[in-house]
């Protein structure tokens, strides 16, 4: 009897005989397996066939991978993941409809398609969701569907899967759903265990991806928000023409604007300076007030 070794993927065929790469991300061994020649003819070419299409998707897969190292914005990822997916004729088609936050329906990417594709894009954006879509979105597991045409007569784009198979497997990391990820293939490999769970893997990884891309993008957003208010602020303390000082209480550190060294006519700014060095900069006839004003503060009795 024949059999494929979960893990292990054709590299070569040589005099009958085939070659199996162990592959995860990066070749690490190799055996060889028993000869092919006592194979019918017919399930033998299936089989090559079949491996061939694994080492497509395995390849697909490692170009993800390095996708998800370089690409630093969820769009642009979705978009990307999708050209590779297809380009490396793992797939035939694929696409990715992503939650936004704050957001209605769902923003599309795609690759291997026509213009049949922007219907589903304009369905998808109102949230209408296909078959498929609504199966996966609500379960952990991978969704396959043998026979798109007759199965899924409601999708838009199940009269292009004539002897296509469909997998769809919901985009997550930790519970929280970021959008899911729909491909086609083969028919005669749609429920291949190694297909399978090839795909489940390389969803986990971009669940995770989109994790950390949108944690970056909000960083952005909030780094970007202070920023602003700060430039607001410096304009604003520049056309009072007043100044801006921090004081640590535990360390005994402050810190001055360039308007507060102006004020008090310092030009060499010293590395370290706290509450004595600002009480030296103070004139005598205002040294008690100003510092029992602040020691008031300090013992919570008023705002100084």
């Amino acid at each position: 009897a024949y059999r494929v070794v979960m893990g292990y993927f054709a590299s070569n065929i040589i005099d009958g005989t085939y070659f199996f790469t162990r592959c995860k991300g990066a070749i690490v061994s190799e055996v060889e397996v028993e000869s092919a020649n006592d194979l019918d003819i017919d399930v033998k070419e299936q089989e090559i066939s079949r491996l061939k299409h694994l080492n497509r998707v395995l390849k697909a897969i490692r170009n993800v991978n390095k996708l998800i190292v370089n690409v630093r914005e969820s769009g642009e990822l979705a978009h990307k993941v999708c050209k590779v997916l297809t380009e490396s004729h793992g797939y035939y088609n694929a696409w990715i409809a992503l939650k936004v936050d704050g957001q209605e329906g769902f923003e599309t990417y795609y690759s291997g398609f026509g213009n049949e594709f922007k219907f589903m894009a304009d369905q998808l954006r109102k949230e209408h969701l296909p078959p498929c879509a609504k199966k996966v979105i609500n379960s952990s597991e991978l969704i396959v569907v043998d026979d798109p045409v007759e199965n899924c007569k409601e999708c838009v784009l199940s009269s292009g899967y004539a002897n296509r198979g469909g997998m769809a497997v919901r985009l997550v990391y930790d519970e929280h759903i970021y959008g899911i990820l729909v491909v086609s293939v083969p028919k005669i490999i749609v429920n291949n265990k190694e297909e399978i769970e090839l795909l489940h893997e390389m969803a986990l990884d971009l669940g995770h991806a989109f994790q950390v891309l949108e944690e970056k993008e909000r960083l952005i957003k909030a780094q970007d928000a202070l920023l602003d208010s700060e430039r607001r602020l410096a304009l604003s303390t520049k056309s009072a023409g007043i100044g801006i000082w921090d004081w640590d209480i535990i360390t005994d550190e402050m810190t001055w604007d360039d308007r507060i060294f102006e004020l008090y006519g310092i030009n060499d700014i010293p590395e370290t300076y706290g509450l004595e060095y600002w009480q030296s900069c103070l004139h005598p006839d205002d040294l008690d007030k100003a510092a029992g004003a602040c020691q008031a503060a300090v013992r919570g009795e008023k705002e100084y």
